[in-house]
């Protein structure tokens, strides 16, 4: 959760460093606001089964909001954790690595896709990160600076917003 938030955070300060304002964060619509709520309240719950309910469902927020640049990147880490989890039963964790929780276990010779598991450690967050981490990081890197930076003018403009559907303020 911390890598998380450090490249959401530096994706925001990329954006301000090429000009963007954070008042630019609410002017883009996105679709499937109920996808991204549920994406980040069901990991709180205490089962492997949140979890890979909560990738699907901010798969499906990324994969409605495409056209935002960095939502593929964010789909494809997103889908590829989903994957692990979902054959798994959670995420496996290369031993010794990382403290276990109910949605996490000690990758075992049954595990599948182990390559795809937590196993990149990330010392000064004390975390593990699986390869979909990774990805989704750079994704969400890349969505937050085009938040932030000026948003589309003219015709792209208007075409950003038949594609946005109705926004929710």
């Amino acid at each position: 959760m911390r890598f998380t938030t450090v490249a959401l955070v530096a994706g925001v300060v990329a954006g301000l460093l090429a000009g963007g304002r954070l008042a630019n964060l609410g002017r883009r619509g996105f679709r499937g606001w109920p996808f991204l709520a549920a994406g980040l309240v069901l990991p709180l719950l205490p089962n492997a089964g949140a979890l890979g309910a909560s990738y699907l469902c901010l798969l499906a927020f990324a994969l409605l909001n495409l056209r935002v640049p960095g939502m593929g990147l964010l789909a494809v880490g997103l889908g590829l954790n989903a994957l692990v989890v979902g054959v798994n039963a959670g995420m496996p964790v290369h031993q010794g690595d990382a403290a276990l929780s109910g949605k996490h276990h000690a990758e075992t010779g049954s595990d599948s896709l182990t390559f795809l598991d937590d196993r990149v450690p990330v010392d000064p967050l004390d975390e593990v990160l699986s390869f979909g981490d990774l990805v989704l990081a750079v994704g969400l890197v890349v969505t937050a600076s085009s938040l932030v930076r000026r948003p589309p003018e003219g015709r792209h403009a208007q075409l950003a917003e038949e594609s946005a559907g109705p926004r929710l303020r």
